[in-house]
C-alpha cells in the first residue's frame, strides 16, 4: 500500500540528487526490491537532469517516443503551454519507471506529452513489473483522469492502468491506427528479398524512369554538428512543400509549432548520433527526402516527403527502397514506418502494431467534467444532427398531412 510523504527523499533518489529543486513527492510503497518512491517532474529544466538515468531504463523495443529528448521537444514547442507533470518512479536501483505526462489546457486530466500533436504512439516506461506497478499506482492516486490517445494494444501498461484504476470509473478503449513496419529478418540476400514480386517490378521502372532524367543518387546522411543539420533540415523542408503536404498546408514549412519540434529534435539527436536525414538526386536536386532516427536496432521514419514534380518516377518509392537496402546493410531489425497504416505502406509490409487509446476517467467530480468535456462536444453533435434528422421528419410528415388535406374530393 501507498503511504504519505517520503520522511527521507534524499536517500531514496541516491544519484539522483540533483532533481530535488524540482521534484514533488507524491508516494511511497514499500517493494520487495526496497522502497519505491513516486515523483513527479513540473519543470522543464528538471528533465535535463534525468540524463542518462531516463534512456538507461533497459527496454525490448524502445520507440523514438520513449526517449527523454522526445519529452523533452515536445515540452518545448507543441506542449509548450501544457502543465508538465512527467511522473517517475524511484527504486534502490535509481530511476525505474517514466510516465511523460502533461495537462493541456481546459483539460483536467493528463495525457501523453505531445501524441495529441504529433500522431505517434507511446508508452510509459519502466524497468520491470513491479516498477510499472508503483508507476500505476502513483498515478492512480492523483486521481486524475489520464488519457493515452494512441499506445500499442499488447502493452502491459494497459492492464497495470485498469488494475491500479480499480473502483469506480469510465473506462473509453478505442481501436486506433495501425503501426506498419518491415521485419529484416531476411533480408540477408537485400533489401528486395523482402518485397513483393510485383512490387520489385514496379520499382525497376520507376527508376528506369528517373534515370530519364538525370543521374539517380542516393544517400543516407548522419550530420555532426547543429550547423550541418540546419542546412539537410531546411533542403528537407523544402522538398516536402513541394508534395501534396505544400498544397494541403500540412507540410512543416506551413506549421511553426511542429516544425519548431521536429527543428529542436532535430539537433538533440545529432548530438546523440542517432540522426538519418536520406536524400534522392537527380542530377543533384532533391526530389525526395526522410528524416529517421537509428536506435535501438531499428531504423524509424519519422517524415517523408518528396518533389510533387517527379512523380512520374516514384522518387519517395525510390528512397524508400534505399532507406530499406541501408538498415539491411546495417543488420537492423525491422524498418518502422511509425505514423498510420496506408494504402501506400502495405506495398511494402503487411506487418502491422495495433494501437489503441485508452480513457479512463474516476468517478469524481475532476474526472466527470473531463469525460463531459471530452465527450460532452460529440454527443451535442450527434443530438444535433439527430434532431435535425427528427425535425426534417416531422417537416416531411406535416407536409404530407397537408396534401392529403388538401386532396380535392372525387
Amino acid at each position: 500500500m501507498y503511504g504519505g510523504e517520503s520522511a527521507n527523499l534524499n536517500s531514496a533518489i541516491g544519484t539522483l540528487l540533483v532533481l530535488v529543486p524540482w521534484l514533488t513527492c507524491r508516494a511511497t510503497t514499500p517493494d520487495t526490491h526496497g522502497t519505491m518512491t513516486f515523483l513527479t517532474v513540473e519543470s522543464p529544466a528538471a528533465l535535463a537532469d534525468l540524463t542518462p538515468h531516463w534512456d538507461d531504463i533497459p527496454r525490448g523495443r524502445r520507440s523514438p517516443t520513449d526517449h527523454l529528448i522526445w519529452t523533452q521537444s515536445c515540452a518545448e514547442t507543441v506542449a509548450g503551454g501544457q502543465a508538465l507533470g512527467v511522473a517517475c518512479v524511484i527504486s534502490d536501483d535509481g530511476l525505474s519507471a517514466v510516465a511523460p505526462l502533461a495537462r493541456p489546457r481546459r483539460f483536467s486530466g493528463q495525457t501523453h506529452i505531445g501524441v495529441q500533436e504529433l500522431g505517434e504512439p507511446a508508452d510509459l516506461i519502466f524497468r520491470d513489473h513491479d516498477s510499472l506497478v508503483a508507476l500505476t499506482r502513483g498515478l492512480a492516486r492523483r486521481k486524475l483522469p489520464i488519457v493515452l490517445p494512441r499506445i500499442e494494444a499488447d502493452s502491459p501498461a494497459i492492464d497495470a492502468l485498469l488494475t491500479a484504476y480499480s473502483g469506480r470509473r469510465i473506462v473509453v478503449r478505442r481501436e486506433n491506427r495501425r503501426c506498419p513496419y518491415v521485419a529484416l529478418g531476411g533480408c540477408g540476400n537485400g533489401a528486395e528479398s523482402v518485397l513483393s514480386k510485383r512490387m520489385r517490378s514496379d520499382l525497376r521502372r520507376a527508376r528506369r524512369q528517373a534515370e530519364k532524367l538525370g543521374e539517380v543518387f542516393a544517400e543516407v546522411l548522419s550530420p555532426r554538428s547543429a550547423a550541418e543539420f540546419v542546412e539537410l533540415f531546411d533542403e528537407a523542408q523544402r522538398v516536402e512543400a513541394s508534395s501534396w503536404k505544400g498544397r494541403t498546408k500540412t507540410a512543416l514549412a506551413a506549421d511553426a509549432e511542429r516544425r519548431a519540434f521536429f527543428s529542436a529534435y532535430g539537433q538533440r539527436a545529432v548530438a546523440r548520433g542517432i540522426l538519418r536525414m536520406a536524400f534522392l538526386r537527380i542530377d543533384g536536386q532533391a526530389v525526395a527526402t526522410q528524416i529517421a532516427v537509428e536506435s535501438d536496432g531499428r531504423l524509424w521514419l519519422l517524415k517523408i516527403g518528396y518533389d510533387h514534380a517527379f512523380s512520374r518516377c516514384s522518387p519517395g518509392q525510390l528512397l524508400m527502397l534505399e532507406s530499406l537496402e541501408y538498415a539491411c546493410d546495417s543488420g537492423l531489425e525491422s524498418l518502422e514506418f511509425l505514423g498510420a497504416d496506408a494504402p501506400w505502406t502495405r506495398r511494402w509490409t503487411k506487418t502491422e502494431r495495433e494501437t489503441i487509446s485508452l480513457a479512463i476517467y474516476p468517478a469524481t467530480p475532476r474526472g466527470l467534467v473531463a469525460l463531459a468535456g471530452d465527450f460532452g462536444p460529440r454527443v451535442a453533435r450527434a443530438l444535433a444532427q439527430r434532431g435535425r434528422g427528427a425535425a426534417g421528419s416531422l417537416a416531411a410528415t406535416a407536409r404530407g398531412h397537408a396534401l392529403r388535406r388538401s386532396r380535392p374530393c372525387t
